[in-house]
């Protein structure tokens, strides 16, 4: 390590002049690069597109005709639907306290066979909904566990000039689940006799399998986990693998000494305490959160579903969704092409004019064939825009926010925060409630907000982890 030290360093303390950057222009190299990174954590990016098939039931079990409707109390469908909610809280603790302990691999074995369990339970033919239940309690704290771990470990496998792209492919997963479950789900509620219990099951257990198997392949450790456990070696060899390197080169190095300083730069992190006794940056994050959450809710996600059907029952959603996934790959380019804010400026403010189109189409409170069909293509535009800013970027902001001391417990405070709020946005969904004032309001925030997050949020694009922490002064 001297020697290492020496070689970056001169002997005032500051980085030496370094030598050109072999791969710096090469966007070949770079794609084969953000491809290594995104694999080392596909054992937890498996069981995660197993989210939307737990979204859409519940969805499907308390507003699409199926058998469950007539033989079982509406009590039972609302706890069926909101257990997976309840489920990932635990799954957040249970992170939280894992994340700190254990390798990925373990961890996201864990996930996958709990994912497994889970899917397996609702592939019988059950005449009770008990086992419904108990899939998505176990659901969701495998899919807890896995988003907390995630956040935490895309962050520290990913080179700063691409860290937003590989974070963000969790966004991308989460699209690419709800439309492919939405697309099951709009396939199958025109059925009489629907099996989507038993589908949605298979395929749970199918992505959790593949996660096991993808995970012995390809799963790579942290290299701040490796510096934290006094493993340095390991950490510099995960990093070589991680950038495709053969060799120790002089940007290696330097992103060695940088992880190295985020974990012990105790001045840095007492400079943040002092600023803001670390509340207002918390604050700015779970706003972010928040505000997602507000924008991609169940009652509204339900509602735009509505909307999109009257284009067309099978192919509407379909599209309303196939638009989010394709603003989220395109945002993968994006978000480092332009930067955070700008993304999440667009994104916020274009929202809140949507919001404010479809608040005056419902205004009178009576929606015909026409109406309905505009309000589905303003959906489309909507979740467009959700997913070229405001979830890739509320996503990449998490990870990358905190100290290694207070990630994980701030991480797990904002996820259990945001799925409180889910939970509770899931009841409004069963009542009449006066939509045109529904949109206004979420216009109202969604523009004011995109206007405060401009000012109060710093870029971090290019920025290494411990150089976002100086961003926060």
């Amino acid at each position: 390590m001297k020697e290492f030290e020496s070689e970056t360093f001169n002997s005032a303390g500051s980085l030496k002049i370094p030598p050109p950057l072999e791969h710096h222009s090469d966007p070949i190299r770079k794609l084969m690069v953000h491809k290594r990174q995104t694999n080392a954590a596909v054992g937890g990016l498996m069981p995660l597109i197993s989210y939307g098939l737990y979204f859409m039931w519940g969805i499907y079990a308390l507003f699409s005709p199926n058998r469950w409707n007539s033989t079982i109390e509406r009590y039972h469908l609302w706890h069926a639907t909101v257990a997976f909610f309840i489920g990932s809280k635990f799954g957040f603790f249970f992170g939280y306290y894992m994340v700190g302990r254990f390798r990925k691999i373990v961890i996201y074995a864990a996930v996958n066979t709990l994912m497994i369990i889970s899917g397996a339970l609702l592939i019988p033919n059950w005449t009770c909904i008990a086992a419904a239940i108990v899939s998505r309690y176990l659901g969701g704290i495998g899919l807890g566990i896995a988003s907390l771990t995630l956040l935490v470990h895309l962050p520290e496998v990913a080179t700063k000039d691409i860290r937003g792209a590989v974070v963000a492919t969790i966004s991308v997963i989460i699209a690419a689940s709800l439309l492919s479950a939405g697309s099951l789900h709009s396939a199958e509620m025109t059925k009489v006799d629907s099996n989507i219990d038993q589908i949605f099951g298979g395929l749970i257990v199918l992505y959790a399998a593949m996660g096991l198997v993808f995970l012995m392949c390809f799963t790579m450790e942290s290299p701040v986990f490796l510096i934290m456990n006094n493993q340095e070696q390991l950490a510099l060899s995960s990093m070589m693998r991680l950038r495709l390197e053969t060799h120790e080169t002089w940007e290696l190095r330097r992103d060695f000494h940088e992880l190295k300083a985020y974990i012990n730069d105790e001045k840095c992190l007492e400079t943040v305490r002092h600023n803001d006794k670390g509340i207002l940056s918390f604050c700015k994050i779970l706003s972010l959160r928040l505000l997602y959450v507000l924008s991609t809710s169940f009652f509204m996600t339900a509602y735009f579903f509505h909307f999109t059907e009257s284009i067309s029952t099978e192919y509407g959603p379909a599209s309303f969704l196939l638009s989010r996934l394709i603003a989220e790959l395109l945002a993968l380019y994006l978000i480092e092409r332009f930067g955070r804010k700008k993304l999440l400026s667009i994104s916020c403010t274009v929202c809140g004019f949507i919001m404010i189109s479809a608040g005056f189409l419902t205004l009178d409170g009576e929606m015909d064939l026409v109406k309905n069909i505009c309000a589905g293509i303003l959906a489309i535009v909507y979740q467009t825009f959700i997913g070229l800013g405001l979830s890739p970027v509320s996503t990449v902001y998490v990870s990358e926010w905190f100290s290694v001391k207070r990630k994980r417990v701030s991480i797990m405070v904002i996820l259990i925060a945001e799925n409180i709020l889910q939970s509770i946005l899931v009841f409004p969904a069963g009542y009449a409630i006066n939509l045109s004032m529904l949109f206004f309001s979420t216009a109202l925030i969604q523009i004011s907000s995109g206007y405060i997050f401009n000012i109060i949020l710093p870029e971090t694009k290019g920025l290494s982890l411990r150089e976002c922490l100086h961003a926060l002064k």
